[in-house]
């Protein structure tokens, strides 16, 4: 299993204001309007994306990909699971109130990936944990 992590960020807003916006997804539809922030190759592979309250969907080069929020505990983490994926995948979103009205979050991914498929991956993986930083900084700079 390989875990990736993302810088910490924060967000000058109380952790229940954070976590009430990030719960339901369709409240992150103005930051799509950010996805031209993206390095141009990942904006290039993403087609079209669409948001309900518990899953983000994406058409890539590669097909259709969709994450659900599996779970939630109020106010600290939102753990997220892909639909249809030959490896068994999990996205954290962890919150920490540490002093009042700042929220510090994390991004955690954790991948079990067969070994048949570890060659065609490569080094790609490595790209995932830019990636994440990039996400945590577009999540800090939401206006919850």
């Amino acid at each position: 299993m390989k875990e990736f992590v993302s810088k910490i960020t924060s967000a000058p807003y109380p952790s229940e204001q954070v976590f009430a916006k990030l719960s339901n997804l369709e409240n992150l539809q103005p930051a799509l309007a950010r996805l031209d922030q993206l390095p141009p190759d990942l904006q290039s592979k993403l087609q079209d994306v669409r948001l309900t309250s518990d899953s983000v969907t994406a058409v890539t080069n590669m097909g259709e990909f969709c994450i659900r929020l599996a779970e939630k505990e109020p106010c600290k983490t939102l753990k997220f699971s892909p639909d249809n994926l030959p490896i068994n995948a999990n996205l954290w979103v962890q919150l920490l109130e540490k002093t009042p009205g700042t929220t510090h979050m994390r991004l955690t991914v954790k991948l079990d990936i067969p070994l048949m498929l570890r060659p065609l991956l490569g080094n790609k993986l490595d790209q995932l944990k830019p990636a994440l930083d990039k996400a945590a900084d577009l999540l800090a700079n939401i206006a919850y």
